[in-house]
C-alpha cells in the first residue's frame, strides 16, 4: 500500500462545516479538560454510528488520527457499506437516488480518509497493520481515537471492549513511552439524523495509564486495563443518564 502524504486541510474543511450544523442541535460536551493539549493520547470510546468520527472531531481542540474500517479507503466497498446502511433507513423504493447518493458520498470521504492520518483495519480479531500504524503515531505524538468494542453498540448500552488498545499502549510502555493518556470516551445520540433540536453529547472521563495496572503477567495486564477503560465509559453512560 502506497503510503499518502498527510494533509489536514480536509480534516479542518470538515469540522468547520460541521460545527456549524451543529450550532442548530442541542450538544453537551463534559471533560474537555481530560485531552491532552499536546503529546501523545489515545481516546478509547464507544461506537453508535459513522457519524462518530463527525461529531469528535467537532469537539476536539486539536486533530484526531482515527483508527476506521477498511472499507473506508475503497470506493466500491465505502459505497456498499454506506448503502447497505442507507438502505435500511430509507426503505427500497429510494434505492436507485439511495445508492447514487452513497456512491457520490464515497467519491468525496474516501480521498479525505487516506490523506488525514487515518488507520486503517479488518474485522479480524488481531490486525498486525493496525498495531504497527497505531503505536506509530502514538509514537509521533498524535491525538488517535479507536472505537473500543470494534463495532457499533446498542444505544444506551455499552458492549464488551475488545483488547487492542490496552496491548497497544501496553507494548509502548514496555518500549518507555509511560505516560501516554488512555481517556475513556462516551458518544451519545448519533444514531439518530442530525435534526435541529435533536440532543447529543460527548463525555470525557478521567484518564487511565498503564502504569498504574502493571502486574507480573503481561496478558493480565492487558485485561485489567481493557476492564478499567470499559467500567469508566459506563460510568460516564450511567452519569449521563442521570437527571441534570
Amino acid at each position: 500500500m502506497v503510503e499518502l502524504k498527510e494533509d489536514m486541510r480536509p480534516y479542518w474543511r470538515c469540522k468547520v462545516r460541521l460545527t456549524r450544523l451543529l450550532h442548530t442541535l442541542r450538544v453537551r460536551t463534559t471533560g474537555l479538560e481530560h485531552l491532552p493539549e499536546i503529546g501523545s493520547g489515545l481516546l478509547a470510546a464507544n461506537h453508535l454510528n459513522w457519524k462518530d468520527v463527525l461529531f469528535i472531531a467537532t469537539r476536539a481542540p486539536r486533530p484526531i488520527h482515527y483508527v476506521a474500517t477498511e472499507e473506508l479507503f475503497d470506493e466500491e466497498l465505502c459505497t456498499k457499506m454506506f448503502y447497505q446502511f442507507a438502505r435500511e433507513k430509507l426503505g427500497p423504493k429510494l434505492a436507485p437516488l439511495t445508492r447514487e447518493f452513497c456512491a457520490n458520498l464515497a467519491r468525496y470521504i474516501v480521498p479525505g480518509v487516506k490523506k488525514i492520518g487515518t488507520i486503517p483495519t479488518t474485522r479480524k480479531p488481531f490486525d498486525k497493520r493496525l498495531y504497527s500504524r497505531l503505536m506509530q503515531a502514538l509514537r509521533d505524538g498524535k491525538l488517535v481515537c479507536i472505537f473500543a468494542e470494534a463495532g457499533t453498540s446498542i444505544p444506551g448500552k455499552i458492549r464488551k471492549f475488545k483488547k487492542a488498545a490496552a496491548k497497544v499502549i501496553y507494548d509502548l510502555y514496555s518500549e518507555g513511552f509511560t505516560d501516554i493518556p488512555v481517556v475513556p470516551t462516551l458518544v451519545v445520540g448519533t444514531e439518530k439524523l442530525f435534526l435541529p433540536g435533536r440532543q447529543l453529547g460527548l463525555h470525557f472521563g478521567t484518564p487511565l495509564y498503564i502504569r498504574d495496572f502493571i502486574l507480573d503477567d503481561g496478558k493480565q495486564t492487558i485485561v485489567r486495563f481493557t476492564q478499567s477503560l470499559e467500567d469508566s465509559v459506563r460510568r460516564l453512560l450511567n452519569h449521563s443518564k442521570s437527571p441534570g
